[in-house]
């Protein structure tokens, strides 16, 4: 594997991280640190794992290896949602399930978009559509969800799904890798991330604030458009970044995975122990991290959990 693909996978990790970031408010008592980390900074982890599923999607469409791929996701996701089946199934009626198993519960929202959003862009590689028109496209899809979230719209269904969160990001990655865009050298990369990480912030800020003055209940940042800048520049950086000293194992490889398909489960488990903020904070991240090891030998039987 190459060098770059190893940081990748130290990438990956900081973003699972990222993730467990944004389900513990542990910055309650200094509203403008919690908003700097949970609905601002960590809020580019999800773009950026759907910019890697897209980017990779596309060797796997080029190898003819879809089926598989796309298997293997359903049997991921199957998996999870058994998992998580206590949480959900006894407080829903039959139709909230149905809506529950259609869109994914909690976080495992992001399998099923994965999914969908992977299936459309193979349908496009398949009929050879033009990619221009598609990603033209995807970014009325975002433009739409992320206008519906300044709505009274309490179903966060109609702006978190595939067609508004995944696909664009998806496509993105797809576009990367077929247009050998990681061989081309940018100039100023480095400034362009840090002027784009401000405008995200800054946006981030605005949209949060937005949200407290006009809603009634809670509502947090699903859709941010300085997103579509700021993670394919993070990714392009990533990929070309030269490293010395870092290692892969297989269990680095699988690690990101496994933190962010278990920590909600302790989650549940630390709140029940009664613990809050930094304590559950640490509390989730320390047994997500050693359950991603037995779960990371697990998968070397069953294949499709990680």
């Amino acid at each position: 594997m190459e060098q770059r693909h190893v940081l990748l996978d130290y990438y990956k990790i900081l973003l699972s991280i990222f993730v467990v970031i944004i389900h513990i408010p542990f910055f309650k008592e200094t509203p403008t640190c919690q908003g700097l980390m949970n609905d601002n900074i960590a809020r580019i982890a999800v773009p950026s794992f759907f910019i890697i599923n897209g980017y990779f999607l596309f060797t796997v469409l080029e190898k003819g290896h879809f089926f598989k791929y796309i298997k293997r996701s359903i049997l991921l996701y199957i998996f999870w949602m058994v998992v998580y089946l206590p949480f959900y199934f006894s407080d829903l009626n039959i139709k909230k399930i149905v809506v529950t198993l259609f869109f994914g519960w909690h976080h495992l929202w992001y399998i099923i978009a994965w999914i969908v959003s992977s299936i459309i862009i193979t349908i496009i590689y398949k009929s050879k559509f033009n990619t221009k028109v598609c990603f033209i496209i995807s970014l009325s899809f975002i433009f739409l969800g992320y206008f519906l979230q300044f709505t009274d719209i309490h179903n966060f269904h109609f702006y978190r799904n595939a067609l508004s969160c995944s696909f664009p990001f998806i496509l993105i990655g797809y576009l990367i890798n077929k247009n050998k865009i990681l061989q081309k050298r940018f100039k100023y990369i480095d400034l362009l991330i840090l002027f784009s990480l401000t405008v995200f912030i800054l946006e981030s800020f605005f949209l949060k604030e937005y949200f407290n003055l006009h809603h009634k209940f809670i509502k947090h940042i699903d859709i941010t458009l300085s997103s579509l800048i700021l993670s394919p520049l993070l990714f392009y950086w990533i990929m070309n970044k030269k490293t010395k000293n870092l290692k892969l194992t297989p269990f680095i490889s699988k690690l990101s995975a496994g933190i962010y398909f278990i920590h909600v489960l302790f989650i549940y488990l630390g709140r029940y122990l009664g613990l809050t903020e930094f304590s559950l904070l640490f509390f989730v991240l320390i047994t997500s991290f050693i359950s991603s090891y037995f779960l990371f030998l697990i998968n070397k039987k069953l294949k499709f959990i990680l």
